[in-house]
């Protein structure tokens, strides 16, 4: 049985009650006309669409304390459908291509019919919203206005009629919203089976030839304007309103479903225009060209929608740190039922410096010779400069300037940095990472009030800027545990995954085993956290199996591959490009020496492990990309926590082969071809490297 926590992680569609968070874009993105959202598994999605839906805005208490006292203001009734593969896919190939028409002919029937199955999906839910705002006095109008309007609807497509008989059969009386309600979802289950039998569907059985999109914007002029009545009718704590509203239609998992289908979607939001609904849409990835539709000479234009990646939203370290703590304080106020809780990330796991973790969590406790000597040699440079000047006047920074105040946290861009610990943080700790660095480069420190002026930009390019990779090439060689603690790494493990961050916390509150409210308060032990954080990655890693849709064997096999990579190239103490080119694992796939077959086969075991976060695509052009592994299975390969930002060249036929190898001996010899050719520890010439100036982060 999983422990219990407030960060404990379920699928939208597996829980019984959300949180919910709303960024600050969000008010921009509502008054956008059409929004298609793009992220990674993981990232937000369904979370971010709910936000937009009428029974979220009514019920879901995070929400509700993020709008206004008026969930309703702006004047829109949201409705979500999502659109998983298994039922598109009954759609792939019906209906059977009819003998006299082409392939182009074929696909615009085909989207036209998944258009009206969509179409009267989105009718049922936008009825049934309306009920339910109706019941709850937002909308206000007379049960003569509903008859009215249901009366209009179906003279205005008397098709409808068709499915009425039924649902009429022992009443006299007019029809009313229900009963139109359950013809529009008879309507759409009949598509589906006809679908699922290959059955044909003709006009006269009720499904007229239109355009597109238009029967569900005919339909919904009605109900809007049925919406807007009564409105003359006010609570007393009510104040003028403007008369217009309209329908959000979110649709979720667009990755899923064909090209055409998508097409379909397309067209109905390029179609529109009578101003009464609007679409936002979600997906993996940014495969769809919304410009592509069934509108001869009508593409869409950016006036028309927005285009959103939610990773560029929360990409800069503060906003997806702002992000992760809302949410948090979110969460343990629902957990606690305590409104007053809050949680400093900041002050419970605390801001480590790499010294610090290293003496705590892998060298305190080693018997081993070698290790105790550069221990010894470590603290015996705290008595030189630059450390000794360092440590008084930080020491003295402390003293005189209060804690919250001293530095940010976060900062807007991503640079070398960024995920590095300010050295004030336990100040006690020796110069671990610096001692390593002057062993290994041969490095004299400027010593003499002449040559100060010399230490500065020899802390920045010899020392700060490779402390991790210092960290990284000690415990290799000294045979210990790489540290992995504190905020800044769980941040950065995260990769901007709020799943992930809530799994790496949900394993650290297990690990601490204290109630919320202790939790809250708590500064963690960062051994403590070493071991949950270690286990969080391993879960990680075993969730492939679940997340990937296919080729699971092929995906694991790639993580595998590339975590075996990248810990040895940014451990190999032995080779000096490890301490100059930082942390090298952003692999650039050649793909020229692949026939087309072979190509496209990589290209999607590529995709796959991207769709579901195990990888990141940095780029991507007709004969290579270049990809790095998920931050997250750091801590299980025993490689940065912050990744990786220096590119090494892989050939996409060995990358392939060791993804379909089954044979782990094997499988370990391919590994052992790539680490020739990029590890050349006595012939590498350091001059060709490039210069940290030039490094950009990915």
């Amino acid at each position: 049985m999983i422990p219990r926590s407030p960060f404990q992680y379920n699928r939208w569609e597996t829980d019984d009650d959300h949180i919910i968070w709303l960024p600050e874009d969000f008010k921009e993105w509502e008054r956008k006309p059409h929004v298609y959202f793009t992220g990674s598994r993981g990232s937000g999605k369904t979370t971010l669409l709910r936000a937009f839906e009428w029974r979220e805005r009514l019920n879901n208490k995070s929400l509700r304390e993020q709008l206004n006292s008026n969930p309703f203001i702006n004047r829109y009734i949201g409705v979500y459908l999502n659109i998983p593969s298994y039922i598109t896919n009954k759609f792939n190939n019906w209906p059977p291509c009819r003998e006299g028409i082409n392939i182009s002919q074929w696909e615009e029937e085909r989207a036209r019919l998944y258009s009206l199955y969509l179409e009267y999906i989105i009718l049922q839910l936008f009825v049934e919203a309306i009920q339910g705002l109706r019941e709850k006095r937002i909308l206000k109008f007379s049960i003569k206005d509903e008859y009215k309007t249901v009366k209009r609807i179906l003279s205005e497509r008397p098709e409808i009629s068709i499915f009425l008989p039924n649902i009429l059969r022992n009443r006299s009386a007019d029809p009313e919203l229900n009963d139109i309600r359950l013809c529009f979802k008879s309507m759409h289950e009949n598509i589906r089976a006809c679908a699922v039998d290959n059955k044909e569907l003709l006009p006269e059985d009720g499904y007229p030839s239109l355009q597109m999109g238009k029967m569900l914007e005919e339909i919904t002029e009605y109900l809007i304007h049925l919406c807007s009545r009564g409105e003359d009718i006010k609570d007393e704590d009510e104040s003028e309103v403007p008369q217009t509203w309209l329908l959000k239609v979110c649709i979720d998992q667009t990755e899923s479903i064909e090209p055409y289908q998508l097409k379909a979607i397309n067209t109905m939001v390029a179609g529109l225009d009578k101003g009464v609904l609007s679409f936002i849409i979600a997906s993996l990835n940014d495969n769809n060209s919304i410009n592509d539709n069934f509108i001869p000479h009508h593409p869409l234009t950016y006036a028309d929608r927005m285009r959103v990646s939610l990773e560029n939203v929360y990409g800069t370290p503060s906003k997806f740190f702002n992000f992760v703590e809302s949410v948090t304080n979110l969460r343990f106020k629902k957990y606690t039922g305590n409104n007053n809780i809050s949680v400093n990330l900041r002050d419970v796991l605390g801001d480590w410096n790499l010294n610090a973790l290293l003496f705590n969590i892998s060298l305190k406790k080693s018997e081993n010779e070698k290790v105790r000597a550069f221990i010894k040699r470590s603290k015996e440079n705290m008595a030189i400069e630059p450390f000794k000047s360092e440590i008084a006047l930080q020491a003295g920074k402390l003293r005189d300037e209060p804690q919250e105040n001293y530095y940010r946290l976060f900062g807007d861009k991503e640079n070398l940095d960024t995920y590095l610990p300010e050295e004030r943080i336990k100040l006690g700790a020796p110069p671990f990472c610096e001692t390593y660095l002057m062993d290994k480069l041969k490095l004299s420190i400027p010593q003499g009030e002449n040559e100060k002026y010399k230490i500065r930009p020899l802390k920045s390019r010899e020392f700060r800027k490779k402390m991790v990779a210092a960290m990284l090439c000690l415990c290799k060689e000294y045979d210990v545990a790489i540290p992995y603690a504190g905020i800044r790494m769980v941040i950065s493990m995260s990769d901007r995954s709020i799943r992930d961050f809530l799994l790496l916390m949900h394993e650290i509150y297990v690990e601490e085993n204290v109630s919320a409210d202790k939790f809250a308060k708590r500064h963690i032990n960062p051994t403590r956290q070493y071991k949950a954080i270690r286990k969080a990655s391993e879960v990680r890693y075993e969730r492939i199996g679940k997340e990937a849709e296919a080729t699971i064997r092929e995906i694991t096999r790639l993580v595998d591959s590339l975590g075996k990579i990248t810990a040895t190239i940014q451990s190999a103490y032995s080779d000096p490009a490890s301490l100059r080119a930082v942390e090298r694992g952003i692999f650039d796939i050649n793909l020229s020496s692949l026939s087309m077959d072979k190509r496209d086969d990589l290209k999607e075991i590529i995709k796959l492990a991207s769709d579901c976060h195990c990888i990141k695509i940095v780029d991507k052009s007709i004969n290579e990309i270049s990809i790095r592994l998920h931050k997250l299975f750091a801590p299980k390969f025993k490689f940065s926590y912050r990744g990786a930002y220096y590119n090494v060249p892989i050939e996409g036929d060995i990358l392939l082969n060791l993804c379909k190898e089954k044979e782990e001996a094997v499988a370990d010899k391919l590994i052992e071809r790539i680490l020739e050719k990029i590890i050349k520890s006595d012939t590498l010439k350091t001059n060709n490297l490039a210069t940290l100036d030039r490094w950009s982060i990915r």
